[in-house]
């Protein structure tokens, strides 16, 4: 599969524990604390986007911190992908 056939989802994305700026893209009613890579695989994989995890990469502002990232397959917008993720993430983490 092509890589501009997917999308690139990093745990700092659905961080509750972040402000926007510092990379969280969903509302805090969506985000959760301090989620990892492995729970986005798992979400994306319960939403059917067949995910790829890559434990080793990091989120470019936090290159000192590898957390992992999830590529998905693009159906949809990113911002709508997120959206999803982040609902189902939400739904899965007992403390979210």
């Amino acid at each position: 599969m092509k890589r501009d056939s997917r999308i690139v989802l990093y745990p700092e994305y659905f961080d509750r524990n972040l402000s926007r700026k510092e990379g969280r893209r969903t509302p805090l009613k969506l985000s959760v604390p301090s989620p990892d890579a492995r729970a986005l695989f798992d979400a994306a994989g319960a939403l059917g986007l067949d995910p790829i995890l890559e434990n080793e990469r990091h989120y470019p502002r936090t290159w000192y911190m590898r957390r992992g990232r999830v590529l998905v397959e693009k159906k949809g917008s990113k911002c709508s992908i997120i959206r999803m993720v982040a609902e189902e993430l939400k739904r899965r983490t007992p403390s979210g």
